[in-house]
């Protein structure tokens, strides 16, 4: 297995931020995946802002392994940093809906060209 350690500078870093997502209906609400020729850092990953208090689960596709990093009812943080290969995923998504409600989701990343 590879290590999954990116180079030292990104070639560029980003936010995914929603405010007032659905929690109306279940499915992905918020999503980011590492494009080919890239590796990065998922160095925030969190939730807050519930009106009415949906279910949110917190996930990654790592190497086609799914790995659940919580599920939560509450404001939730990713407390270290995650690192992603092309293809990996991470996302944030609804689980158990409720009618009339929301949350706040954000995403940061950090990009790195493969092979630096």
């Amino acid at each position: 297995m590879s290590t999954r350690l990116p180079p030292l500078l990104p070639v560029s870093g980003f936010t995914l931020a929603g405010a007032g997502l659905s929690g109306a209906s279940t499915g992905v609400k918020l999503s980011y995946t590492c494009p080919v020729g890239r590796q990065a850092e998922v160095i925030f990953l969190g939730v807050a802002g519930f009106v009415l208090a949906p279910t949110l689960r917190l996930r990654a596709v790592i190497g086609g392994a799914t790995v659940v990093i919580g599920q939560t009812t509450q404001a939730n943080l990713l407390e270290n940093t995650l690192c992603l290969q092309q293809g990996d995923s991470v996302e944030i998504s609804v689980q158990t809906a409720v009618a009339g409600s929301s949350f706040d989701g954000c995403l940061v990343v950090k990009e790195y060209a493969t092979g630096e």
